[in-house]
C-alpha cells in the first residue's frame, strides 16, 4: 500500500552525545534520552493515541525500549534477551515493576500472534520484530533507532506497506534529530 512519511523534528538545546561515539553516543542521545523520547510518546499520543490504532515502534536495544515504556506504559514491550542483572537494574531505578517478568520465546511468539491478529494493539519492539514477521493490518509504524543501515531502512518500514482489506496505506513516523 502507499506510504505516508511524517518526519517528527526533534528539536533539542543541547546534543546529549558530543564528544563521544558508537554505544556511548546512541546510549546517550538515543536510548536513555529522556527529552527525546518524551517528544516520541507525545507525538504517539497526540496522533495515534485511539487505543484502537495499531502503532508499532522499532528501536533498536532493550534499553531503548525500556527507556520508552516510562512515557508509554500502555504498550507492550517485545525483544529478544534480557540480562538478569539488567532487569534488577531497571527495577531499582523504575524503569520496570517489581512484578515484571522477562520475555520468553512462547510470550514473544503469542504477543506475535496477537498483534497479527489486530488484539494487540501497541507494542515497542527491538529489531526481532524488523525482519521475519507479516503485519498486514498495521498502519502506523515509528522508526526511532536513529541508524542508517540499507538493510533496517528497507525492512523495518516495510512492516506498514503489506497489503489488507480496506487498507488504503500506511503511515511510517521517523525521527529527525537536531
Amino acid at each position: 500500500v502507499p506510504i505516508t512519511v511524517r518526519w517528527l523534528q526533534i528539536h533539542m538545546t543541547h546534543n546529549p552525545a558530543e564528544g563521544k561515539q558508537d554505544v556511548r553516543m546512541m546510549r546517550a542521545a538515543i536510548w536513555t534520552n529522556s527529552e527525546r523520547n518524551r517528544i516520541i510518546a507525545a507525538d504517539v499520543k497526540k496522533h495515534y493515541g485511539d487505543p484502537d490504532t495499531q502503532v508499532l515502534i522499532l528501536c533498536q536495544s532493550t534499553q531503548h525500549a525500556v527507556h520508552l515504556l516510562q512515557h508509554l506504559p500502555e504498550f507492550e514491550l517485545c525483544y529478544g534477551k534480557i540480562s538478569p542483572d539488567d532487569v534488577a537494574k531497571y527495577k531499582r531505578e523504575g524503569l520496570l515493576p517489581e512484578t515484571w517478568l522477562p520475555m520468553t520465546a512462547a510470550r514473544r511468539e503469542a504477543l506475535r500472534e496477537g498483534f497479527s491478529a489486530g488484539t494487540v494493539k501497541k507494542v515497542i519492539a527491538t529489531d526481532v520484530w524488523s525482519t521475519g514477521v507479516d503485519f498486514v493490518n498495521l498502519r502506523v509504524l515509528y522508526r526511532v533507532d536513529a541508524r542508517s543501515s540499507e538493510i533496517v531502512d528497507n525492512q523495518g518500514p516495510g512492516r506498514v506497506s503489506r497489503i489488507a482489506p480496506d487498507k488504503y496505506g500506511g503511515i511510517l513516523v521517523d525521527c529527525w534529530d537536531m
